[in-house]
């Protein structure tokens, strides 16, 4: 996810972790640089990459992808519905809104959920929620691809450190190793001696 991210344009990255938490197997943080009040179709498209990135990477690195990714598949198919069903942003379907919520709402879940919408257009809603996800696995899949010595080394450090800033990350991507503080700038000048 943190490749990824630092290569599509995105939030910040905050930091890297992979001490699970929950049913986190780890975390990738990113943070605003500002409130959002609405968010705009090509950033929705860049976190659906940044979704993929997990599935992707088991299925370079690793001999056989697992269930590792299932919560970042299931976050990525429910943004790419909302997509094509509540935001109108599908090219195929148009700029139309599919169903509707009765906004009732029990113990945080959705109680009612009408469709207005035939089978056929159903059918139309899958295939674009399909093709809109299969693009970001297949850009999530370039990225990692032309950035595979980047992960590698973000990997040693991870294992090294357990977690990684965002500066170390980007420093891993954009130079191949992390800076020291002095490369970066962000030293501190000494104290003045006294005289």
């Amino acid at each position: 996810h943190a490749i990824v991210g630092l290569n599509v344009k995105y939030d910040p990255l905050h930091k890297v972790t992979i001490i699970p938490r929950g049913m986190s197997l780890g975390s990738t943080m990113f943070l605003p640089e500002k409130d959002r009040v609405s968010i705009s179709r090509s950033f929705l498209l860049d976190e659906l990459v940044i979704s993929m990135g997990g599935r992707v990477a088991e299925e370079l690195f690793l001999p056989d992808i697992c269930t590792g990714a299932r919560q970042d598949l299931a976050q990525a198919t429910k943004l790419a519905h909302a997509m094509v069903c509540e935001w109108g942003m599908s090219e195929e379907l148009g700029p139309r809104t599919f169903g509707h919520n009765e906004e009732l709402v029990f113990l945080g879940r959705e109680v009612n959920r009408t469709q207005d919408y035939s089978e056929a257009t159903a059918l139309r809603i899958d295939e674009e929620v399909t093709k809109i996800l299969s693009t970001a696995h297949d850009k999530a899949h370039a990225v990692l691809e032309a950035n595979r010595d980047a992960v590698d080394k973000l990997v040693v450090e991870l294992l090294e450190k357990e977690t990684v800033t965002g500066a170390d990350a980007e420093d891993i991507v954009k130079h191949g190793r992390v800076r020291s503080p002095e490369e970066r700038g962000d030293a501190t000048p000494p104290p003045p001696l006294p005289a």
